[in-house]
């Protein structure tokens, strides 16, 4: 697990549409911004109006890395997390998870085992529970719809 690194991340919760593009047709549920400079990063805001289907008129948006530009009277939350980045390293220690997978009594569950989501999180944990031989249902088809980062690379 060593071969994965982490990245920090400024998230942001907020209701300020200038983070998005001009036309609210042309809103998604991630909305990446380039910067005209190269040497600059490049983020993005996730409309989670769209994203999680809320009917409100407000927009609801989280972005990561651009604080600076959201007007500070429209923040609702801000916090920092850590976010797994997916090098060449970290996709070959995936490969290997096998190779620790449930040895010395000893089991890893996380979101770095597929792309870096929530649902990975929660898939991994699955997994884990019933290796441990916890019947659990399924998770609301997450597995059947997101693939791991291997199954997407086959």
């Amino acid at each position: 697990l060593g071969a994965i690194t982490y990245q920090d991340n400024d998230t942001v919760l907020h209701t300020d549409a200038s983070l998005l593009p001009s036309q609210r047709k042309a809103w998604a549920a991630w909305n990446a911004f380039l910067p005209a400079n190269p040497s600059q990063v490049c983020t993005v805001s996730y409309c989670m109006n769209l994203l999680q289907g809320l009917t409100v008129d407000t927009p609801l948006v989280v972005t990561l890395n651009r604080t600076q530009d959201i007007d500070s009277t429209k923040i609702l939350c801000r916090r920092g997390y850590k976010h797994p980045v997916y090098t060449h390293e970290a996709v070959a220690a995936q490969v290997r998870k096998s190779e620790i997978q449930g040895r010395h009594r000893t089991w890893f569950a996380g979101a770095y085992w597929g792309w870096g989501f929530h649902e990975d999180g929660i898939r991994s944990g699955v997994e884990v529970a019933r290796a441990l031989g916890v019947s659990w249902g399924e998770v609301s088809g997450v597995e059947s719809r997101v693939p791991s980062a291997l199954e997407a690379a086959a």
